[in-house]
Parts: C-alpha cells; structure tokens; sequence
C-alpha cells in the first residue's frame, strides 16, 4: 500500500502565497474570483472520471453527510442533478457508506469535497473497489490517493494527462499519528500527575473517546467540578478551529466560556504548557 498527496500544484505554498490562494472560502466567491479554482476542479474531475471510465464499481464513505453540503452546489448544477441529489440523499442519509455506479453521483460528492475547502479532512472518500484505488479529501484543494494494489503505473499516466501531481504522502499521515500518540502520552501523565488534587476538588475524570484506526483518531476527557464542565480534545488534524488539541470550560453560573485551541506550528511542549496551564485553572476555580 503507498499513500501519495495528489494536487493540482505542483510545489508546495509558501506562507505568501498559501494566504492568497487560501484567502476566501470556495461558497463565498463571486463568478470571477471562482474561474481559476474551477479550471483545478476540472483537473480532477477529469483524473476521477477517467478512472471512473475503467472502474464504476465505486464505493463512497462520509465521516458526515449533512443537508448543508448541497449548498456546495450552484443552482444550475442542482439543476441538472436534479434525481440524482435525492437519491444521494437517501443513500448518504441513512448510511456513512454506500456503493453507486452513478457517474453524476462521483461528480456530486467530488464537487462538494473540493469546495469544502475549510471543512473536515477525509470527510470524502471515493474507493474504486476493482482499481483498489482510493481518493481522500484533506481540504485546502488536494488529496490523498493511496494505491491499495502494486500496480499504480497506468495510473499515474492518467495522474499527468490530467495535469496533476503526485508526492509522496506516507510521511504525512505516519508524522500525525506519532504527534497525536506523542501528545496522548504526556496528557495521561499529567492527568495521572494531578490525580490528588482532582479527588480534593472533587473533579471527575470521564474518558469519552479512545480511538485509533486508519480513519480518525480522538482522545475526549471530560471534567466535572461543582463550578462548571470542561472537555479535553486531541485528534490528527481535521479542521480549521484547531490542529490537535483544544481544551473548553463551561461554567455553571453562565460565566463567559473558557477555550484554549493549539495552533498549525505549536510543538507538544507548548501545547502541554497550555493544557497544563488550563487544568489548573479548571481546578482552582
């Protein structure tokens, strides 16, 4: 199995120009600035549709699926996918995966991935089951395609006649994993470190989530004190708000809430100073 990055660049953005290719969501363009964002959705639309044309037997997985990802949608796309958006909706409704051999349905789910440029990562993923080939949204307009077969040769052709680039993804995902074990770590040692002064403020300690599989990652605390609630969050990084971890209070008496959200380049050390720092301060309240 290898995991490629699969983009329409191909380099990676400096911080320049990353804020102007990244300056506006996708739904909030005008006709004009959207030109140059279509001619990439094109690009690979045209890479799916030709591995559609050598594969239809496609399986799709949502980590979510709500009425709002329609909106993605112009009026005229809506239009003209006009019995296949309700039959998405039964299908994607009632199931976080189903089969389809619908062309107009892969160009639906991907339209709506590569629009939902702020949104979760891998919430979209396209699996071209004889191909054993599958697409992942990670946002931010690209993707990861992991070959799950040996030979990936034909593919990649298809990769530069589409006019479309491979890097090599495994890195990415393994370096994740590792900050998000790294961090779970330190947290239970600091949970296990404070353990005498939860009981003596009378703080429950409840683990909410513990998951670890190729799809998600999620350690959920939860904290409960006579003052208020807190909730202590790490995952691998899937949406804007925060990158690995965030840290809430919630307090009885309708105080203003308390959060504290990691940033893009915090190392595990200032993401533990922080975390520490908003314990106590969960605790002494």
């Amino acid at each position: 199995m290898k995991t490629y990055v699969l983009d329409v660049l191909e380099n990676v953005l400096n911080e320049e120009e990353a804020n102007q290719y990244y300056y506006k969501a996708f739904i909030e363009m005008d006709k004009r600035e959207r030109i140059p964002y279509m001619v990439n959705e094109n690009r690979y639309l045209k890479f799916l549709l030709r591995l559609y044309k050598m594969d239809k037997n496609v399986v799709y997985k949502f980590r979510f699926f709500e009425k709002w990802c329609f909106d993605f949608l112009s009026n005229s796309e809506k239009l003209h996918y006009k019995n296949f958006i309700k039959k998405l909706r039964r299908k994607a409704s009632n199931k976080k995966k189903f089969f389809s051999k619908d062309k107009d349905i892969l160009e639906m789910i991907f339209k709506m991935s590569f629009r939902d440029v702020f949104g979760f990562q891998k919430n979209y993923r396209i699996y071209f089951s004889n191909l054993k080939i599958l697409i992942t949204s990670l946002t931010d307009y690209y993707y990861f395609i992991t070959f799950l077969d040996k030979d990936e040769e034909k593919v990649r052709n298809l990769v530069k006649k589409s006019k479309l680039f491979l890097r090599w993804g495994g890195n990415m995902e393994l370096k994740e994993q590792e900050k998000f074990l790294e961090i779970k770590k330190e947290v239970i040692k600091m949970i296990e470190s404070k353990k005498e002064k939860l009981t003596e403020n009378n703080i429950k300690v409840d683990i909410m989530v513990d998951i670890m599989n190729d799809e998600e990652s999620y350690y959920i605390l939860a904290f409960e004190s006579d003052s208020g609630v807190a909730q202590l969050e790490i995952t691998t990084p899937h949406f804007a708000p925060y990158y690995y971890v965030c840290f809430n209070i919630l307090w009885l008496n309708d105080d203003e809430p308390y959060w504290w959200l990691d940033e893009e380049n915090s190392t595990v050390t200032d993401i533990l100073k922080n975390l520490e720092k908003s314990l106590d301060y969960f605790i002494n309240s």
